[in-house]
């Protein structure tokens, strides 16, 4: 079942109350009804809705009373959540969040990319705009580590690397020829 493009809210959806986070959490969230009769609890413009997290339609695996594993503040029918192409199930602002502060240190990593469940890579259609830039940094740094190896690993020299820019080789270039 897609998600409808449609912002009349029902059902609890019109119960928010009117202060800000409860009006943006409404703002996101689905306004389609399971055929079970229980409203989705993911958010709007998906493809494909969330599952039912009603307790008594979850047939395995997480439901609406199990606490986010990010946050671990609510449980995942307090707040717009997705299901990741892992299988796993998160509140939608946890996984923006989690994405969108990214490395924790100067050192850069990409673990904040992966399910904190099982390690896969996140993918979630909601999340393509934040995701995109930072997949084609992981795979420029790719390459550059490539090229970085065949250049005789930790002593390689960047000139060679950025030997089509003229810019960083005269960059390069005085720098080396100062030390």
């Amino acid at each position: 079942i897609g998600c409808s493009q449609n912002k009349n809210f029902s059902g609890s959806l019109l119960e928010v109350c009117n202060k800000n986070p409860c009006i943006e959490r409404r703002n996101i969230s689905c306004s389609r009804t399971h055929k079970c009769g229980h409203p989705c609890g993911g958010v709007h413009n998906e493809k494909v809705c969330l599952p039912c997290l009603d307790e008594k339609c979850c047939k395995e695996g997480q439901n609406g009373g199990d606490f986010c594993n990010i946050c671990w503040v609510e449980g995942l029918n307090q707040a717009p959540s997705i299901k990741l192409k892992c299988g796993h199930i998160f509140h939608y602002e946890c996984v923006k969040q989690k994405i969108d502060k990214r490395w924790a240190s100067a050192r850069i990593t990409f673990s904040f990319m992966d399910c904190p469940l099982c390690g896969a890579r996140i993918e979630h259609e909601s999340l393509v705009n934040e995701l995109k830039p930072l997949t084609k940094l992981y795979e420029d740094i790719k390459v550059r580590e490539k090229k970085k190896r065949a250049y005789g690993g930790s002593c390689f020299d960047p000139r060679k690397i950025f030997a089509n820019s003229r810019t960083v080789r005269k960059i390069l270039n005085k720098f080396y020829s100062s030390i």
